[in-house]
This record gives C-alpha cells, sequence and structure tokens, in this order.
C-alpha cells in the first residue's frame, strides 16, 4: 500500500477513502457509510488522486463520485 486519503463532507465527517498500491498497481475507492456499496471504485493499474479527480485518469468518469459531488454533499475535494 503507498498512500491512503480521505475525503471529509462539509461537516468533516469521512465520507470516502482512496487506497493506492505501491508502484502503481492500482486502487480501491470505498465509502465510509455503510449506507451505500462499499467499493465505489477500482482499477488493477495506476493510482486515484482526489486532488485530480477531474483529469482523465482521476476518475471524473466514475458515476458514484460524480453523484456525491453534484449532490452538494462535498463543495471542495481536498483530500486529508
Amino acid at each position: 500500500m503507498e498512500d491512503v486519503q480521505t475525503i471529509e463532507n462539509n461537516n468533516g465527517t469521512p465520507i470516502m477513502y482512496a487506497i493506492n498500491l505501491a508502484n502503481n498497481n492500482g486502487f480501491v475507492v470505498l465509502s465510509a457509510s455503510i449506507v451505500e456499496k462499499p467499493i465505489l471504485a477500482y482499477n488493477q493499474q495506476g493510482r486515484f488522486d482526489f486532488a485530480n479527480w477531474n483529469e482523465v485518469n482521476g476518475g471524473s468518469s466514475n458515476p458514484s463520485i460524480n453523484y456525491i459531488y453534484n449532490q452538494h454533499m462535498i463543495n471542495n475535494i481536498n483530500p486529508k
């Protein structure tokens, strides 16, 4: 594992986690909620970076993440 990014909503509550594997060997984006499906996105290569989520490889095409962003559950994507 290379790193874990946490995305919080506007109240400071974690809503998503991105776990990146070392050497660009893939990633998993997990929901922090027990209400949502646990795995929001994954890939067996590359890495996921919330700070660059609008870029081609950042995941902006992922429907789950776009839904959360568009429903104003988060205004900014500032990973911690």
